[in-house]
């Protein structure tokens, strides 16, 4: 054999050892390249699935959200209706006959005598003539109505003026209200 057919027998192995080293790599890029878009299109599939439980738990929040603005607005609607109503018994109170007021100061007066030693009542000025009480002594202040009493050092009071009572009977019996007023 000579230099010339070894040399070209030395080109052919290794034209064909090049050849199987490009195949292989040709192969091994190809699979690399298949498992590579296999988990690209996971990754997709994952970010499709997690952007839809973002968009539909972002539409339940702004759904929840709305419900609660909603609920809220109802219930500042119902407590106005409520402060109406309170605003209009405390007027119908004030509108009483004189017979009338002064019967209820009398009630409340002695009411006020259960609880505490009344030395002191304060009145609206339009009801100061409607309380002539024995030891007690009447002073006048921009009530609604009712009276407020108190001991002789003034260290113990008894708030019977009608905003307070209606406040009071508002807050004991607002479900009660309720019920009457929205059919709840």
């Amino acid at each position: 054999m000579g230099i010339e057919e070894l040399k070209n027998q030395i080109m052919e192995e290794a034209n064909k050892k090049v050849e199987g080293m490009l195949k292989k790599s040709k192969e091994e890029a190809e699979k690399t390249l298949a498992e590579t878009n296999k988990d690209l299109k996971k990754h997709e599939e994952n970010s499709r699935l997690n952007a839809e439980k973002m968009i539909q738990t972002a539409e339940r929040k702004e759904l929840a959200a709305g419900e609660f603005e909603g609920k809220k607005s109802l219930l500042d609607k119902k407590k106005e209706i409520i402060d109406l109503v309170v605003d209009e018994a405390k007027k119908e109170l004030q509108k009483q006959k004189t017979s009338q007021k002064k019967a209820l100061l009398q009630k409340l007066l002695k009411q006020a005598k259960k609880e505490i030693k009344v030395k002191r009542v304060i009145v609206d000025i339009k009801d100061k003539s409607l309380i002539k009480e024995k030891g007690v002594k009447v002073t006048t202040e921009t009530l609604s109505g009712g009276l407020i009493a108190e001991t002789d050092d003034g260290k113990i009071i008894v708030d019977m003026s009608f905003d307070t009572l209606l406040q009071q009977a508002k807050e004991e019996n607002l479900q009660e209200l309720s019920e009457v007023l929205f059919h709840e």
